[in-house]
C-alpha cells in the first residue's frame, strides 16, 4: 500500500502531498474565520472535508476515511444549539 505522505524515488513530494498541504491549510484558515462568525467559513471548511474524503477515497484509503467528516459534522450541530432562543448559525454573518 502507497503511503500518502511518501516521498517518491526522484526525492519529490507527490502531488497529493500538494493537495492535501494546500486543503489543510485553506481548513486552518475556514476554521480561524469560523471564530469571527463567518458563514462562508463553513461553507469552506466543508468544501475542504468533502474534498479529503473524496481524495482519500480515490487513493483507496478506504471508507474509513469517512471518519474525517466527522469535525465537521460536529461543527455543524453545535451551531444548532440555541441560546436564548436563537440558533448560532443565525449568528453567522
Amino acid at each position: 500500500m502507497k503511503s500518502l505522505f511518501s516521498v517518491n524515488d526522484s526525492g519529490d513530494l507527490d502531488l497529493e502531498n500538494y493537495i492535501f498541504g494546500f486543503l489543510s491549510i485553506a481548513d486552518i484558515i475556514f476554521i480561524v474565520f469560523l471564530f469571527y462568525w463567518k458563514k462562508w467559513a463553513f461553507w469552506g471548511a466543508l468544501f475542504t472535508s468533502m474534498s479529503t474524503f473524496i481524495i482519500n477515497l480515490t487513493l483507496g484509503v478506504g471508507f474509513i476515511s469517512i471518519a474525517g467528516l466527522l469535525g465537521i459534522l460536529i461543527i455543524f450541530l453545535l451551531l444548532q444549539l440555541k441560546r436564548d432562543g436563537v440558533k448560532g448559525w443565525d449568528n453567522l454573518e
